[in-house]
Order: C-alpha cells, then sequence, then structure tokens
C-alpha cells in the first residue's frame, strides 16, 4: 500500500510516518528541510503556497508515485496565543486545504484522511457529538477551529467526483513523545520539575479531551482497512486539568509535591461523544 502524509515533520505526521513506514510503502511531505538524515521518500514543499505543492507532485512522481492509496492530511499552521496571528493561521490553513486538493486530484488515492479538531465546536459546558452544532466562534482560537472546519467542508466537496473514501478526524488533544512543550501536560511537568508544584488554573475545573500518540495512530491505522466513511470524533478520555495534575504528580513527583488551585482561567466542562468511535475500535 502506497501512503503519502502530509506534515511529515509534525508532532502526528512524524510518529506516523515512524510506525506505518514498517509494513507500508511511506512518503511524505515536510515544510522544512534539514541536511542530515535525509530521506529518499521526503519531499520538501510548503503546501500554502501553490507553485511548491505543484513542485511536490512532480517531484513524487519523479519518485514513482503516479498514483497512492492513501493520503493522510496532517499539514496545518497551528493555533497561536499571539491574537495578532489568529487570521495567518486561518489564511495558512485554507491555502494548505486548497493545494492540497490539488495533490490528491492528481494522485487519485482511494481514501483520504483528513486530520480535523475537536476546535470546530464550541468550547464551553456540554456533550458534544457528530451531529452537535459546529461552533467555533465561541472558541478562543476560534479562526484555528474554522480553518479545521473549512477542511473538512473543502474536502467532502472538491473531492466528492474524486470516488475517494473521505474520513474527517476530529481529533481530541494528542499527547506523547515529542508533543509541542506549550501544551497542557508538558506545561505541568516542568512547573512539577522545577518547583515540585503544579498551577492549575480555573480550580482545575476545566475538562477536556486526551489522547495518546500511539492511540490515535492505532484509530488511522483502523481506517485504513475500513469502508468508514465521514466525520467522527476521536479522543480517549475526558478529564479534568486537577486530575491531569494528580495523575502526573503520581507518576513524576513525590510526597512533596503540590497542587495550586487557581481561581482565575477557564472551568468549562468540554465532554467529547466519542462513542461512535467506540463502537467500531476498542482503545
Amino acid at each position: 500500500m502506497n501512503i503519502l502524509i502530509t506534515g511529515s515533520n509534525g508532532f502526528i505526521g512524524k510518529a506516523l510516518k515512524e510506525d506505518l513506514s514498517d509494513k507500508f510503502n511511506v512518503y511524505g511531505i515536510r515544510r522544512k528541510e534539514f541536511l542530515r538524515n535525509q530521506d529518499s521518500k521526503e519531499i520538501y514543499a510548503d503546501l500554502s503556497k501553490k507553485e511548491e505543492a505543484e513542485r511536490a507532485i512532480h517531484e513524487l512522481q519523479k519518485k514513482g508515485l503516479n498514483k497512492t492509496d492513501v493520503i493522510i492530511h496532517a499539514a496545518s499552521k497551528m493555533a497561536s496565543s499571539d491574537k495578532n496571528k489568529g487570521i495567518e493561521t486561518l489564511e495558512i490553513n485554507n491555502l494548505i486545504s486548497l493545494n492540497t486538493i490539488q495533490l490528491a486530484k492528481s494522485l487519485s488515492p482511494l481514501i483520504f484522511i483528513n486530520i480535523s479538531s475537536m476546535s470546530v465546536y464550541p468550547y464551553k459546558d456540554g456533550v458534544f457529538s457528530e451531529e452537535s452544532v459546529c461552533a467555533p466562534y465561541e472558541n478562543q482560537d476560534f479562526l484555528y477551529g474554522l480553518s479545521k472546519l473549512n477542511s473538512e467542508m473543502l474536502f467532502s466537496f472538491y473531492l466528492r467526483k474524486q470516488k475517494c473514501q473521505l474520513v474527517n478526524l476530529r481529533v481530541a488533544q494528542v499527547y506523547g513523545e515529542g508533543m509541542r512543550k506549550d501544551r497542557i501536560m508538558p506545561v505541568m511537568l516542568k512547573e512539577l520539575a522545577d518547583k515540585n508544584e503544579i498551577k492549575v488554573f480555573g480550580n482545575g475545573e476545566r475538562t477536556t479531551n486526551f489522547i495518546h500518540i500511539s492511540d490515535l495512530i492505532k484509530v488511522i491505522k483502523f481506517f485504513l482497512q475500513s469502508p468508514y466513511h465521514g466525520t467522527i470524533n476521536v479522543g480517549k478520555e475526558n478529564v479534568s486539568l486537577l486530575e491531569i495534575a494528580n495523575k502526573l504528580i503520581k507518576m513524576k513527583g513525590n510526597e512533596k509535591s503540590k497542587i495550586t488551585l487557581i481561581e482565575e482561567g477557564k472551568k468549562e466542562k468540554f465532554i467529547l461523544d466519542t462513542s461512535r468511535l467506540n463502537e467500531l475500535i476498542k482503545l
């Protein structure tokens, strides 16, 4: 099976490529080029630029990949805490989606797996299933969530004549080795290592869904073999930030480790409904 992964240098894309390469013929498109450990099956291209996306198609064809069985689309610009960069996130991710459509039209995949995000839902108290209203405008990272919702709609519209099995995965917060250092768990672990204390804002009440990178890979591998098409929530555990802090102390702390609850902060209890996924695969 020939598989192409976009964003193959990112947290999810890199882990996927390393795992799938043991069994499948895997190619990757990555934005940054590194001189060390160059891989003959890696293409260096910024998919937000049309000319580079076109070059990537030609490069893949030169490497013998005129048609692929699967495209796993993991390339995107991540949400930024800098509000001034929000519109840039939306614009770049829209361009990436449009150029990836041209990539798919050229390579005619049988399966197209789009790594979307649970940020398409409003981040507020409630339980959110695939039938829930998408309202990313209620989120702080609204433009990132909107870009993910746009990607789902763009792929659904433009790939409908491709006879392509499209799967949109609305993925929860992914954690594991290689994740960004500004994510919740790495920040807590650094505090624990530096001060033997974890500060938890919103009194630790904020609840959201997490999935380990190994479980996400398991889910994606399932969809490589499944006839399922459509949109599905992907997550494993709805937990509060206080529960996370307690688990990290149990794993990495000691009898003197402490948690400091801070009133200020988000307290939303967002529950991602993954019952549809749980009917298909056991994590």
